[in-house]
């Protein structure tokens, strides 16, 4: 009897085994079909700490911690390294924003403690009553399956991973058309904050399986890439836009278009999606952070997931670093100056014949002559040298002893020793090498770029003297701000009191520097760079100025960042023959065109020295006679009133001395009568 008492025990707990099993594996097909596959083979464990949970009739807060207490031994061996660094990511990440592990789990408790409200409630109800009539946790774990099992449709997934059309932005954030859908889990995002969210949504993107509810994401789905009308980068001028190969009607469809999508995307094999923007302002909005802590324009639409990238070079900042990733290199540039050349004006041909020698020399010259005068007059007043009837000792005296040798020599040491250095250098040296370097400076056209180093173009800007344009949505005019690299050292200091001019288009900005008195910062990659280089009087300086690398720019957390690491390190090649092709062999910009002559320009070294070339020194010579004979015709008036006087004074003076004789005449006939 007890025999067949164990047997029937047997056979019932056997029979609950299976029913179990059964459920269970009912549940666990349905959770990875319309949840998650993430957990592959350890998914069932999962399932069983769940079940667990609900059999004691846990809370939602403590199921969550219970999984997050066995999160480590739940991830299969594969992912174990994968996810110990996107948990990582994340503690940091929440950390950043004040904020904490812990509450994103809170957060993530509570949302699905909203959506999954009526199961929970059925199944706690069913355990309560099952554990008030004695079940075994056998059936209780079978109830708790079945209930799931039943609950856990593909609807009621899609509360979770709730889909919504974005059909709108402001024109601030987003001032290109926006084309596509926007995913939310908007089950997590209406209970975290911001931070929390943009934190937690890389991983609960990983965790769940979309591609039956439209979210694309994680390795098996598709890569969105944002396309927008750059020029250089994704060319909307082509006849088919966007186009990723060259052809006869464009040969350049944009260089960006070419590596991403030939170099990268096809030869790599990554599924991707395109969103397509058309730039009708010709202005892009690479993205400036917002009072509300968030981006505008591109990196805006990165960060908010409506795009995992753009096809776009970006490069590293302080700010972006903090919000988004990075791909390893792809290219490098250069910060570019672009300013108007120095014109040609009369001024400038005069300061030709001062050009031999730097400002320094000439007052040195001016220095050392001044100290002949001086030693001059002091031998006069302590008598080693006679007495001018002349005048008293002058700086022409000093010119006459230099060219003439003048009428003295000196008697003191300091004065032959003053004379012994004009002699042999005044005199000897720098007027020899003033006439040869007066030749070179006629014969060598004038210095028209305005800066020859960074520390030109800062102090130009600091003086006031011009203004720096640069577009705050770049990465230069942000780091600014932060950066505390060299290169940017003095530039908070200089932009103080001369703020920075935002453009509003490349267009706008070359507008301000033709009229003159702006430096228009971009970088050596753009199409306006490589247009300025053709354009007439403008200049493009980039020498000395460090380069910068550039990359693809992802969000937070991007599963994609690995699959484009390694594709680029792959086709570095092809990527290197696409960036020359653009950027240092392209024919319509190797060239400088023809422009029209300057009516002042001098002439090169092998042309015939022209009136203009000698201008400066007739000019001067010019300039000294109409001075001499303003001062001969000054003296010959002063001379002329003095003697004028003169013959008055005397005039008179002969009228007082024959005055008595005058009265005497008059008196005498008197007498005779």
């Amino acid at each position: 009897m007890s025999s067949l008492m164990s047997i029937r025990s047997l056979f019932v707990h056997t029979l609950l085994t299976v029913v179990v099993s059964s459920q269970k594996a009912q549940f666990d097909k349905k959770v990875t079909t319309l949840m998650s596959t993430y957990l592959e083979s350890n998914e069932p464990k999962a399932s069983d700490v769940i079940a667990k949970c609900l059999v004691k009739q846990n809370t939602w807060d403590e199921i969550t911690g219970e999984l997050k207490n066995n999160i480590v031994s739940l991830v299969p061996a594969s992912k174990y390294l994968s996810a110990m660094a996107m948990l990582n990511t994340w503690d940091n990440c929440m950390k950043k924003s004040g904020s904490s592990m812990d509450a994103a789990f809170g957060a993530i408790s509570k949302a699905f403690a909203t959506v999954l409200k009526t199961p929970y409630t059925n199944i706690i109800k069913k355990m309560k009553s099952m554990a008030a009539a004695k079940k075994t946790n056998g059936q209780m774990t079978t109830q708790a399956y079945t209930i799931a099992a039943k609950a856990l449709t593909k609807p009621v997934v899609q509360k979770v991973l709730l889909i919504k059309p974005l059909h709108h932005f402001s024109t601030v954030d987003f001032p290109l058309k926006i084309i596509g859908r926007r995913k939310l889990i908007n089950a997590v995002k209406s209970l975290c904050n911001q931070a929390q969210w943009n934190c937690s949504l890389p991983p609960l993107k990983c965790l769940p399986t979309m591609s039956s509810h439209g979210f694309n994401t994680g390795s098996n789905e598709k890569l969105r890439i944002l396309i927008a009308d750059n020029g250089i980068e994704a060319n909307g001028s082509c006849p088919h836009f966007p186009q990723f190969g060259f052809s006869s009607t464009c040969p350049y469809p944009g260089w960006c278009l070419e590596v991403i999508i030939d170099v990268l995307v096809r030869s790599g094999n990554i599924p991707h999606e395109l969103v397509v923007d058309r730039n009708d302002t010709q202005y892009i909005d690479w993205g400036r952070m917002q009072d509300n802590g968030h981006f505008s324009g591109i990196l805006g639409r990165v960060e908010t997931g409506e795009v995992d990238m753009a096809c776009l070079f970006f490069q590293k900042s302080v700010l972006r670093m903090e919000h988004f990733d990075f791909s390893i290199s792809v290219s490098e540039i250069r910060p570019s100056f672009i300013i108007r050349e120095i014109p040609i004006t009369i001024w400038s041909l005069i300061l030709n014949c001062l050009r031999p020698y730097d400002t320094g020399v000439w007052i040195g010259m001016l220095l050392t002559m001044l100290v002949w005068t001086v030693i001059g007059r002091a031998e006069i007043a302590i008598g080693l040298r006679p007495q001018r009837l002349t005048g008293q000792y002058f700086a022409w005296d000093v010119f006459d002893e230099m060219f003439n040798g003048g009428d003295h020599s000196f008697s003191c040491i300091g004065g032959k020793l003053t004379r012994v250095v004009f002699s042999i250098f005044q005199v000897g040296l720098l007027r020899g090498m003033y006439t040869a370097l007066l030749l070179t400076a006629l014969i060598t056209p004038a210095d028209i770029a305005p800066i020859k180093s960074q520390t030109d173009a800062v102090r130009l800007i600091q003086s006031g003297r011009y203004k720096l344009i640069s577009d705050t949505s770049r990465w230069f005019a942000q780091e600014i701000a932060h950066s505390s690299e060299k290169m940017f050292a003095e530039l908070p200091e200089a932009t103080k009191n001369n703020p920075l001019v935002d453009p509003i288009t490349d267009e706008h900005a070359m507008d301000l520097v033709n009229e003159g008195g702006y430096i228009y910062q971009t970088q050596s990659d753009s199409e306006i760079t490589m247009d300025a280089a053709g354009k007439c009087y403008t200049f493009v300086f980039t020498q000395g100025l460090p380069f910068r690398s550039a990359h693809f720019l992802l969000r937070k957390g991007s599963p994609w960042l690995d699959a484009l690491n390694a594709e680029i390190m792959r086709n570095y090649p092809m990527i290197d023959q696409v960036y020359r092709r653009y950027f240092e062999n392209r024919p319509s910009h190797t060239a400088r065109p023809s422009c029209p002559p300057n009516q002042f320009e001098t002439p090169g070294a092998s042309d015939p020295l022209n009136f203009w070339s000698v201008f400066g020194i007739f000019l001067l010579a010019a300039c000294g006679m109409i001075i001499s004979v303003l001062s001969l015709i000054i003296e010959m008036i002063v001379e002329a009133v003095r003697r004028h006087e003169g013959v008055e004074k005397g005039n008179e003076q002969d009228r007082e001395l024959i005055r008595p004789f005058s009265e005497l005449e008059r008196l005498m006939p008197l007498r005779t009568r």
